[in-house]
C-alpha cells in the first residue's frame, strides 16, 4: 500500500485501519500471491460513519472525565500473534457477515452496529491508538466531513439537505458553514470529484464513460465538460499525454 508516496508492506496475521479522510493506493500487484494466483484471505471492510459516530458515543466519551488533546495516526497496524488468532478468524468472520446489495453497499441496521462495535473494540485491544483516530473525527471541520462523506459514495448525487442532515444542521447553517470553509457546496462537490476523475484516469483502465458513472455522472459529455471547465483539459488527453497504465491497475480510496 501506498500513503502519500511511502510504501507499506502489509504481511501475513497483520491488518490496517485507515483513517476515513485519509487517501492509499493498492499497489499493482495487490492480492495476487508468487505463483500468479488470486489471494482468497485478504479481506476489507469500509466501516459507515454511523458506526464511528455510536462507538464514539457509547464506548469513548462516557470514559472521559475531562477533555484531552490527542495526536491521531493517519492509520494504525494490528498486529496478531499466534495466541491471538481466535480474534483474528472472529474479525474475518464479522467481516464476512454483512450483507451487501447487487450495487455493492452495505446495509446498516441494529445487528450490523453490535458487529462494528465488536469489530472495533478487538481492533482498540490490540491497538490503543485507535481511540484516537475515532475520536479525532470528532474534530474534523464540517467541510473535512463533506468530503469523507463524498468519497464514501462518488456515485451518489449529494444535495446540500441530504450533507446537512448528517451533519445534523438545518440546510441554512450548514450552507452558511460551507461557505464560511470553501464557498458553494456544489463547487466543493465538483472539485472532490474531479480529484477523483483525474486519478482514475492517471491510475486505471476504466472507459470515461465508466469513470463518468462511477461519479454520478449520466452523461458522458456532461462529465467531459464539467472535467474540461476544471482542469482545462479534455479526459481523453489525460489518457493521450499519460498512456495506458498496465491493465488491472487498481488504486483505491477509503
Amino acid at each position: 500500500m501506498s500513503f502519500s508516496g511511502d510504501i507499506l508492506k502489509i504481511n501475513k496475521g497483520q491488518a490496517i485501519f485507515i483513517k476515513k479522510s485519509v487517501p492509499f493506493s493498492v499497489l499493482l500487484n495487490w492480492g495476487k500471491m508468487e505463483n500468479g494466483l488470486v489471494r482468497n484471505d485478504i479481506v476489507s471492510l469500509k466501516i459507515p460513519q454511523q458506526a464511528i459516530i455510536e462507538y464514539n458515543r457509547h464506548y469513548i466519551y462516557k470514559d472521559q472525565n475531562e477533555p484531552r488533546a490527542w495526536a491521531s495516526n493517519d492509520y494504525i497496524i494490528i498486529n496478531f500473534s499466534h495466541e491471538q488468532t481466535k480474534d483474528y478468524t472472529l474479525i474475518n468472520a464479522l467481516i464476512e457477515s454483512f450483507p451487501v446489495t447487487a450495487t455493492g453497499e452495505i446495509l446498516y441496521d441494529h445487528v450490523d452496529e453490535a458487529k462494528y462495535m465488536l469489530i472495533l473494540s478487538l481492533i482498540k485491544q490490540k491497538n490503543a491508538a485507535l481511540e484516537d483516530m475515532i475520536l479525532s473525527y470528532s474534530s474534523l471541520t464540517t467541510s473535512e466531513k463533506v468530503a469523507s462523506l463524498i468519497m464514501s459514495d462518488y456515485s451518489k448525487n449529494w444535495k446540500s439537505k441530504d450533507l446537512a442532515m448528517q451533519m445534523n444542521m438545518s440546510v441554512s447553517t450548514f450552507k452558511k458553514k460551507m461557505y464560511k470553509d470553501t464557498g458553494s457546496v456544489s463547487s466543493y462537490i465538483t472539485k472532490i470529484k474531479m480529484i477523483e476523475a483525474l486519478r482514475q484516469l492517471r491510475r486505471t483502465n476504466r472507459p470515461i464513460n465508466a469513470i463518468a458513472i462511477s461519479l454520478g455522472y449520466t452523461s458522458s459529455s456532461y462529465f467531459t465538460s464539467v472535467f474540461k471547465k476544471h482542469f482545462k483539459i479534455f479526459p481523453s488527453e489525460i489518457r493521450k499525454n499519460d498512456g495506458h497504465p498496465t491493465e488491472g491497475s487498481t488504486e483505491n480510496y477509503p
